[in-house]
């Protein structure tokens, strides 16, 4: 079975007072409107980690914290080697399987093939184990604990924290899902198959009853409630519910996301009523708070039939796309992760919902044709053709934004009152960015605007500027084959440089909104680069997402350069 990790959208806001001056100075901060032309790269600084050896093939490179590591395999030996910082780290290995890093880079680990089982090298400790089978590593937050599931057999397996089998009603199981720690880093939890059945645990004991099939499963952020998308076996067509700690919610053909409060009293996600070849007026949805279904709305539908996955409640579900179902898709290296906007309005009735920073309940609905609307509590926002983008907030949950459309325009709204209207025709007129597989620029093709996405929406820490990506692919991107499509950033209403890329990555922010940056990955074949307020960085080969250095006030990344890895600074300096 495949295990399908929950979209990142878990969030938790903090309230506080942010003062109507303050928001006004940031938003009359000025940044770069748009990517610069190619004379005008960004200023940056290479230095060198470590030199790849000429007789191995470089298979991967990660980072975190400031660290760097990499994978390397000899094709005369067969051998593996795993690298960090420069320095290699443990043996050589038949195979070198799931290097990780800790969240901010303070720890690390891989495992080694070696005698058909699977040696350890967590922080530089290496264990010898007889497992023939292991999952990636699971770092502790805000601790030295790591946990990782590992097997002696087929249906044979256990849990392994520490070093030590974690204490369960059983030592083996048939099956155990990859482990996970809560965010605050005080609890375990993971899922066990003993006689076609899962059972959730959490610190050793069993929570809830046991399910037929999984497709999700994680902790709240305050790490009080563990939830799990299941499924029971019937007679027709596939229902899904959520299990918060056991308790088991309504049935729905298609579930989306969940969401908790602050203080992670409450909960919320969206239920749809799509079935296998359904006709284009049997959509509706709802959304589910506290395990109460609320009202239904009717979703116009989807053009044709169409068929789920089968055993994936979450799915990339479309926006707007002028009457074609995308994908929208978010692509890390080594990953392909759906969007975390997985319900629509306008196709299932209701959008996956949120919470404000006063605990209430942030959603888009259908209240019939080219008629949406964002309910935020009592200030529900004005009417819209369509809503594509979930709402997303400031980091003190003080204001929010969203992406709508009316007629054949988008315009960003900003706390439900809308902004200017932006064409889309001007996409065709915005000049692009095209490179070959070598990094040559090359004359891009045309663009027709017919059909397009909502790749991602970001929000300044104190609402400033806003972004998001419009993505538009072509037949394979729309049958979810490849990420690679035509993808633009819209920067404050204005249109960034056009790549045909396999990803950009959400736009990130400095803490006082004057710098901003992102990441086009696969921007000419395997190589990527950066755009650091508005100025793009060279081409680099297996490019690690870019970050903020506050330190040092600026942006590093880690890449290969040709046989060299290689750490770029962009120094973050002020026209």
């Amino acid at each position: 079975m495949k295990y399908r990790g929950l979209p990142a959208v878990l969030m938790a806001f903090v309230v506080s007072l942010l003062c109507a001056s303050c928001v006004f100075a940031h938003a009359n901060m000025k940044l770069p409107p748009r990517a610069k032309s190619s004379a005008e790269l960004a200023k940056s600084i290479e230095q060198e980690i470590g030199k790849v050896s000429k007789r191995d093939n470089f298979k991967s490179l990660l980072a975190a914290g400031g660290h760097v590591a990499w994978v390397e395999e000899n094709p005369a030996s067969t051998k593996w080697a795993v690298f960090l910082d420069g320095k290699q780290v443990g043996g050589r290995y038949d195979d070198v399987k799931y290097p990780e890093f800790g969240s901010d880079g303070a720890h690390f680990g891989f495992f080694g093939l070696q005698n058909s089982h699977w040696t350890s090298v967590i922080d530089g400790v290496t264990r010898l184990t007889v497992y023939t089978d292991v999952s990636p590593l699971a770092f502790q937050p805000h601790g030295s604990s790591w946990a990782y599931r590992a097997c002696y057999s087929e249906n044979s397996c256990t849990m392994v924290s520490n070093g030590s089998l974690v204490v369960m009603a059983r030592e083996t199981y048939d099956e155990i899902s990859p482990p996970q720690y809560s965010p605050d880093g005080r609890h375990l939890g993971f899922l066990v198959k003993f006689h076609g059945k899962w059972s959730a645990i959490v610190d050793g004991k069993i929570v809830g009853p046991p399910i037929s099939s999984f497709s999700c499963s994680g902790f709240s952020p305050n790490g009080a409630h563990f939830f799990i998308c299941g499924t029971e076996k019937k007679t027709g067509y596939v229902r899904w519910a959520y299990y918060i700690d056991g308790n088991r919610g309504p049935e729905f053909a298609q579930i989306g996301p969940i969401a908790f409060s602050a203080d992670g009293a409450h909960y919320a996600y969206g239920g749809s009523g799509l079935q296998i070849a359904f006709k284009k007026d049997e959509t509706s949805g709802t959304i589910v708070l506290d395990g109460k279904p609320g009202s239904s709305f009717q979703g116009r539908g989807l053009p044709g039939a169409w068929v789920t996955l089968l055993d994936a409640p979450i799915i990339a579900a479309a926006v707007y796309t002028g009457g074609t179902f995308v994908y929208p898709a978010v692509f890390v290296p080594g990953h392909f992760i759906a969007s975390t906007n997985v319900l629509s309005a306008s196709l299932d009735g209701v959008s996956d919902p949120a919470f404000d920073k006063n605990g209430n309940l942030v959603y888009a609905a259908r209240r019939g044709n080219n008629d949406v609307i964002m309910f935020d509590g009592n200030d529900d926002g004005p009417s819209f053709d369509d809503i594509l983008t979930d709402a997303v907030f400031t980091a003190d949950g003080a204001h929010s934004a969203y992406v709508a459309r009316r007629g054949e325009d988008l315009l960003a709204v900003r706390d439900n009152k809308p902004g200017q209207l932006l064409s889309l025709n001007d996409l065709i007129h915005r000049k692009a960015v095209y490179f070959d597989d070598e990094g040559n620029r090359i004359k891009p093709p045309p663009l027709d605007v017919g059909e397009f996405s909502i790749g991602w929406a970001a929000l300044s820490p104190h609402g400033a500027h806003f972004a998001y990506e419009i993505t538009k692919g072509g037949m394979r991107f729309r049958n979810g084959r490849t990420p690679r499509a035509e993808r633009t950033v819209i920067f404050d209403g204005q249109l960034q440089n056009r790549y045909n890329a396999l990803s950009i990555s959400v736009v990130q922010f400095t803490p006082d909104e004057r710098h901003y940056w992102y990441t086009v990955s696969g921007a000419a074949g395997k190589k990527s680069l950066a755009v650091v307020d508005g100025r793009e960085t060279k081409l680099y080969d297996d490019m690690s997402a870019a970050q903020f250095d506050s330190e040092n006030n600026q942006v590093v990344f880690f890449a290969r350069k040709k046989d060299r890895v290689v750490r770029i600074t962009v120094p973050l300096v002020r026209d």
